[in-house]
C-alpha cells in the first residue's frame, strides 16, 4: 500500500507539524535508495534488507493502531484492525497477538489465566512500548552486524588511533557516543593549547628573527579532522 510519510503517526510528529516533515534539498526516495545500496555494499543479502524494512513498516503500522473504550474506560476493541493486521503480516504473526494483545493483560492466578482489559491510555502505552522495543532491537542488531562486517579479519593490526583522555574520571566496560564526545572535546582543547602556546609563539619568533631551538610536539590535527572532517566520524554518524 502506497502511503505518504505524513499519514503515519510516528513520522508526522503526532500530527502536530505536518508542514515541516520534508528536509530542504533532500529527496526521501533518493536517500532510501542510497540506504539500500549501503546495506548491500556492507554485505547484507537482499532477503535481509527486505526483512529490515518489513520490521520498520510493521512499526509504522503499529503506530496507527487506536482503541475504542467502553463506558468504564476499558478497551473493547481495536478501532482500525486493518493496521494491526498489516503489522501482524509484516512480522509474520498469526495469532492476533498485536490486534488483541495490546489491550488485554493476562494474569496467572493459581491454576488459571485471567484476561484483564486495559484502559485506553494503558493500551496506547503498550502500543508505543512494543514499537519502541522493536525499533531498539532492530537498531542494536543492525549496529552489531555492521560492526561485525566492518571489523578487521586479521589477528594482527598495526593501525593506531590515539585519543587524549583525562585521567581517572570514569571507566566503562564499553565506551559509547558520550565518551567519544568527551574525547573529541579533549582533542579540541589540546589543539587549541598547541596552537596558542606553541605554534603561534614559534611563528612570532620567526617573524621577529629570534633564534630558538624549536620545540617538538605531537600535532593532533589529523585526529581532529578524523572526527569532525567532511568525511569524519561525526559526519558519517549524522
Amino acid at each position: 500500500e502506497n502511503r505518504k510519510v505524513e499519514s503515519f503517526f510516528y513520522t508526522n510528529h503526532g500530527g502536530s507539524d505536518v508542514e515541516n516533515l520534508n528536509i530542504k534539498g533532500s529527496q526521501d526516495g533518493c536517500r532510501f535508495g542510497i540506504s539500500q545500496d549501503c546495506l548491500r555494499c556492507i554485505g547484507f543479502k537482499q532477503d535481509t534488507v527486505t526483512n529490515i524494512f518489513r520490521i520498520v513498516a510493521a512499526i509504522l503500522n503499529i503506530g496507527q493502531i487506536s482503541f475504542e473504550a467502553s463506558g468504564e474506560s476499558k478497551v473493547t476493541r481495536c478501532e482500525n484492525p486493518a493496521d494491526a493486521t498489516s503489522a501482524e503480516k509484516l512480522l509474520m504473526v498469526t495469532d492476533k497477538s498485536i490486534s488483541e494483545g495490546l489491550y488485554k493483560r493476562t494474569m496467572h492466578a493459581k491454576d488459571e489465566d485471567i484476561s484483564i482489559d486495559l484502559t485506553k491510555q494503558q493500551a496506547l502505552h503498550a502500543r508505543d512500548g512494543l514499537a519502541k522495543d522493536l525499533y531498539a532491537r532492530l537498531f542494536n542488531w543492525l549496529v552489531a552486524e555492521i560492526n561485525n562486517t566492518a571489523r578487521s579479519r586479521s589477528l594482527h593490526s598495526n593501525g593506531l588511533i590515539g585519543l587524549l583522555d583525562i585521567f581517572g574520571f570514569e571507566s566503562f566496560p564499553v565506551n559509547r557516543f558520550e565518551q567519544l564526545c568527551i574525547n573529541y572535546a579533549n582533542e579540541k582543547l589540546q589543539q587549541k593549547f598547541t596552537d596558542d602556546i606553541i605554534k603561534v609563539v614559534q611563528e612570532e619568533y620567526n617573524i621577529e628573527g629570534i633564534s630558538w631551538g624549536g620545540v617538538s610536539f605531537n600535532d593532533n590535527s589529523d585526529m581532529v579532522e578524523l572526527i569532525e572532517g567532511n568525511m569524519g566520524i561525526m559526519s558519517i554518524l549524522n
